[in-house]
């Protein structure tokens, strides 16, 4: 019933960055500040390696809530009063770069990508997208120098790491992955075992059903897929 994004990284260690898709996509990227408060003895083999705590300032554990697990401390909500962005100029730019690249406009697209990069101190793209492509995931974008001259990777894939990055924790993720149809969705499971593909959307929890008037009787997606629940 709460945001307690500060509580739960910061002071339980219950969800932590080590390994994410973000921590991996970019290393130590302005945009996904965390510290990283624990190492594993054996990085090779993590499964069966103790952890070491790093004595990094600001750490209040140096494992994840399982006891395991090296913890990555995300920073970008730091403390109890930290805001989430609803609304910012860097998504605002992203959005031009969107759609520039729905018109073909790889010129229009670089500068509005540039120019939220500048805005973190970030260099610049190193050389201007081919073409629009298509999406790739794992993305093999390189977030921290800006480097593309990879000629698999494409301006799709440049949009998705640059949203991903610049978005993170504020809530705008699942509806990036519904909307472009992101091959993420397939290949796991998030919520259920009968979901064929990891979920773009959260289901609506059951109180709400209840108690949202603006739902009675409504037919909502529940997942990418065929699922659908009916409010009562």
């Amino acid at each position: 019933n709460d945001n307690d994004i500060y509580f739960e990284t910061v002071q339980r260690a219950e969800i932590g960055l080590y390994d994410s898709y973000v921590a991996t996509l970019a290393e130590q990227d302005p945009r996904v500040p965390y510290t990283i408060c624990g190492t594993f003895d054996d990085p090779a083999n993590p499964k069966d390696s103790d952890v070491t705590p790093t004595n990094a300032a600001g750490c209040t554990s140096h494992q994840g809530a399982d006891g395991v697990t090296a913890h990555y401390m995300q920073q970008k909500y730091d403390d109890w009063g930290s805001d989430v962005p609803v609304a910012s100029g860097v998504d605002m730019r992203l959005i031009e770069a969107e759609a520039a690249l729905l018109n073909d406009d790889m010129t229009a697209f670089k500068m509005a990508i540039d120019a939220v990069r500048a805005h973190y101190g970030l260099d610049p793209l190193t050389a201007e997208p081919a073409g629009a492509g298509s999406l790739e995931y794992p993305n093999a974008y390189n977030a921290n120098t800006g480097e593309v001259t990879d000629p698999g990777v494409d301006a799709w894939s440049i949009l998705d790491a640059e949203r991903l990055l610049t978005t993170w924790g504020e809530s705008r993720r699942h509806w990036d992955l519904h909307r472009w149809d992101h091959p993420f969705l397939d290949g796991g499971i998030v919520f259920w075992d009968a979901e064929p593909r990891r979920a773009s959307c959260y289901p609506i929890p059951e109180v709400e059903c209840q108690l949202n008037e603006n739902l009675k009787g409504a037919t909502l997606l529940t997942g990418v897929g065929a699922e659908t629940q009916t409010c009562n």
